[in-house]
């Protein structure tokens, strides 16, 4: 799975790559996003597909 990074005038953005649903580089995209502790600026989406808990080791692969 893969990851996006754009930089836009709302700051950085990590978005999923093919996800089930475009994402918008803002803060206020639907995927609720998550500004980083340690980068101000630096906003991580949510996918709708999960992958994130396949990358925490939190769900495994069947």
């Amino acid at each position: 799975m893969t990851w996006l990074v754009a930089s836009t005038d709302d700051g950085i953005h990590i978005t999923p790559m093919d996800d089930y649903r475009p994402h918008d580089y803002t803060s206020k995209c639907w995927c609720r996003p998550v500004e980083d502790a340690e980068d101000p600026d630096m906003w991580m989406h949510n996918s709708l597909d999960g992958r994130e808990a396949f990358e925490t080791g939190e769900r495994l692969v069947s």
